[in-house]
């Protein structure tokens, strides 16, 4: 069987069909296996090309993916302290991994962020409940928006700004469109794990290790082979060429790229007209442009930083709910919010060896339309808000910049193959959650699709992670059952 691509889900899920006994192909169109989590390096610093955290390090999926596959040592998580800040107008929260901290937080939020004393138990119930709620009951959440239900609550500005930042973080989509039940799913997950952190050795490290199990069991890998069609013969997969011609051969097929890529690497003919409309219509979250900034010296604490600044006419005036809402409109139509928020891993403060001795690596992002779209601010306008803001927040650091290597989103287009560049494949708004999810078994006998655009639960690499295990037991099942 081939899987296309070594990101999380397709290693994950090509890591555990070898597990199983099966010969597995890997195909890697870039000369670095890793998909969204790899890397590169520059004057000895290893840099990733995303802007990674995991919410639940080894007791998530990525840990159980480890121990079916029988790993000896698991990929080591490491946490900061303070784990988090956020930083804006007239809010400036310390997140940190141990309890009484945690205990504290959503009382200093609601203080920050000027939530009246009356309205004080409603919201914590409202913040609390949700995630007391067994998963069964959580999945009746996931039609309804976050925005529709803090706003039944509370119409404070700067408390709906925070939460809607956060949901930007778990799903880079506005949370007029992010799924109560998947927020509420994810973070009852961490919550649970409590066992946030970075990989020893990068982001990468995670697929890597999938890789090292699928090797000793017998996979193979190819990079520079780009997937160019999945043959089909008879109906069913026969086999993928690459941009060079050549022919692997393969009854199964697991494709670790968008629904839509992937329909028309097999050919849009093969499908049923209503699997065709589906795929057509489904939505990708929003891209990102990103940049690496080597400083001199190690200035930033928290293990990530996250900064908004007010960039309206009248700075400092009345926030209003409507300003929030107005803020991801504006992105949606490619114009620079004038709130506007930035997410920053410090991956060194994870892993010092990253950067030669005394340097300290930062890796800012931002989210903006797909550059499949056509947007009012181009991208590298983009990047010069997001740099103006983490600088204003933070004028000690400019002095202290050794090099700047700045992203826009056609790159994360072409080193992810996906049309358009979103982060997330399939975004979890509150028609693509749980039920509503494309399943990763396709219509057309022998090929299957797994990653961020089809199954799973989660936040980024984890709900990768956890499409490619399902996707793997869908495989085995069919194989068994006799269905392929």
């Amino acid at each position: 069987m081939i899987v296309i691509g070594t990101g999380v889900g397709g290693t994950a899920a090509g890591a555990l069909l070898a597990r199983e006994g099966w010969r597995v192909l890997f195909l890697e169109k870039n000369p670095r296996p890793g998909g969204a989590c790899s890397f590169y390096v520059k004057e000895g610093v290893h840099v990733d090309l995303g802007a990674h955290f995991f919410s639940s390090g080894n007791c998530g999926p990525i840990g159980e993916v480890q121990r079916r596959l029988g790993s000896r040592q698991l990929v080591r998580f490491v946490d900061s302290e303070p784990l988090l800040r956020l930083q804006g107008p007239g809010v400036d929260l310390s997140v940190s991994l141990r309890l009484r901290s945690l205990l504290g937080l959503f009382p200093d939020l609601l203080r920050q962020t000027g939530i009246p004393a009356r309205e004080i138990p409603g919201l914590l119930g409202r913040m609390l409940l949700p995630v007391a709620l067994p998963d069964r009951g959580i999945e009746t959440l996931d039609s309804r928006s976050v925005e529709d239900y803090f706003l039944a609550g509370t119409d404070r500005a700067r408390f709906l700004l925070v939460i809607s930042i956060f949901m930007g973080l778990y799903f880079v989509i506005p949370y007029m469109q992010a799924s109560l039940g998947e927020a509420t799913w994810c973070t009852k997950k961490a919550l649970q794990a409590r066992e946030p952190g970075y990989p020893l050795g990068g982001a990468v490290a995670v697929p890597l290790a999938f890789l090292e199990a699928a090797r000793a069991l017998g996979a193979r890998v190819r990079l520079n082979a780009r997937a160019a069609r999945i043959r089909v013969e008879g109906g069913r997969v026969a086999g993928v060429e690459d941009a060079e011609g050549r022919f692997f051969s393969g009854r199964v097929v697991v494709s670790n790229t968008s629904l839509r890529d992937t329909v028309r690497l097999a050919g849009e003919e093969q499908f049923p007209p209503a699997y065709r409309q589906q795929v057509e219509e489904s939505r990708g979250s929003l891209s990102a442009v990103q940049a690496k900034i080597l400083l001199d010296r190690p200035l930033v604490r928290e293990g990530i930083l996250v900064g908004i600044r007010d960039r309206r006419a009248s700075p400092g005036g009345a926030l209003t709910a409507a300003d929030v809402r107005l803020g991801w409109e504006d992105i949606e139509a490619g114009r620079v919010p004038r709130v506007f928020s930035f997410y920053c891993p410090v991956p060194t403060n994870f892993d010092p060896g990253l950067a030669p001795r005394g340097m300290q690596l930062l890796t800012v992002t931002s989210c903006l339309p797909g550059c499949d779209r056509v947007s009012v601010d181009g991208p590298q306008v983009w990047i010069d808000a997001m740099l103006e803001t983490l600088f204003e927040i933070r004028p000690d650091l400019r002095e202290h910049v050794v090099w700047i290597d700045r992203f826009d989103n056609r790159f994360l287009e072409s080193w992810l193959g996906k049309q358009g560049g979103p982060v997330i494949s399939t975004c979890q708004d509150t028609r693509q959650v749980g039920r509503q999810r494309q399943p990763q078994e396709t219509p057309l006998t022998g090929l299957f699709v797994v990653g961020d655009s089809a199954g799973g639960r989660g936040i980024g690499t984890e709900l990768a992670c956890r499409s490619g295990m399902e996707g793997a037991d869908l495989v085995m099942r069919a194989l068994r059952c006799g269905g392929l």
